[in-house]
């Protein structure tokens, strides 16, 4: 039994496949198809990282994605995982992907034509981020992944992914800051852009911590609706800034947060750049 896992984002395509996770997890030198497909659920995800090679591909034809990946050998497998940035409709199409310049497409379909008998996940990268933590935190779990712009996913209590009324994966990029940034949208202002901008204005140290101070700002307003009890932050600024912009952050938070609203445990994820993969692993062994 083979499981491939792709992560599609604005850099390209993160792909590793997992060919035997009955070895991985047991030593057992057996096979999932020997076992049974049932002993999927003994998968560990991130542990299974560090034995199968992780490869990236930035030259990806994004018009023809479906022909491409098979030509990579990306969907040789029984069961596909993908986490892809943008809005994913309940029908499984992707409806809006800027950098693949996606609109609608039907990615799952276009896959079947080139492997009719795979069993094809797909869901958004803000989703498998908070997926990566499943079981990890106390519920419900706000997901913060902190990257070349911010991706936001909220678990209920039964650590279920949470939608809009409408089925599609939420999406704050377009939300407004009340911040004196020269772009205040979210995926700009709490994305590498924005920190970057104030690195350049105030030094690299003090950058990262203004930083911090605006995302505890912002995350006041997402926590009054949203009334998680954990946020565990991923990405790319979070490995590399973690420890600069967290008192910052933290301190933003409590000064502005309300007395009626509950205390939150802030944490990072110990998943890296890895977070995307091992989420939608972690889906796909939830739900197949």
């Amino acid at each position: 039994m083979i499981l491939q896992l792709l992560d599609i984002g604005g850099s390209g395509v993160k792909a590793v496949k997992i060919l035997d996770v009955c070895d991985i997890n047991h030593h057992l030198h057996v096979t999932l198809l020997e076992r049974g497909i049932k002993n999927l659920k003994y998968l560990d995800v991130s542990d299974a990282l560090n034995h199968y090679k992780i490869s990236h591909y930035s030259n990806v034809d994004w018009n023809n994605f479906a022909q491409w990946a098979s030509r990579k050998g990306l969907l040789d497998a029984d069961l596909i995982g993908i986490s892809c940035a943008g809005f994913i409709l309940p029908d499984k199409k992707v409806e809006l992907f800027s950098t693949g310049g996606w609109h609608n497409k039907e990615i799952v379909k276009e896959i079947h034509e080139y492997k009719p008998h795979s069993k094809v996940f797909l869901i958004n990268d803000a989703e498998a981020h908070l997926m990566a933590h499943d079981g990890l935190n106390q519920n419900p779990t706000m997901s913060i992944s902190l990257g070349t712009s911010l991706g936001f996913a909220i678990s209920n209590n039964n650590g279920e992914i949470m939608r809009s009324l409408n089925g599609i994966n939420y999406d704050l990029g377009e939300m407004i800051l009340p911040t004196r940034a020269e772009n205040n949208k979210v995926w700009w202002a709490l994305g590498s852009s924005g920190l970057q901008s104030l690195q350049k204005t105030y030094g690299n140290i003090e950058g990262t911590k203004h930083f911090g101070s605006r995302l505890g700002s912002f995350l006041i307003t997402l926590c009054s609706i949203f009334r998680p009890t954990s946020i565990v932050f991923s990405g790319g600024i979070t490995a590399s800034c973690w420890e600069a912009f967290k008192v910052p952050m933290e301190t933003e938070f409590n000064t502005q947060k309300p007395s009626w609203l509950n205390s939150v445990t802030f944490s990072k994820s110990p998943y890296s750049d890895n977070a995307a993969l091992i989420g939608i692993g972690n889906y796909v062994k939830k739900h197949f």
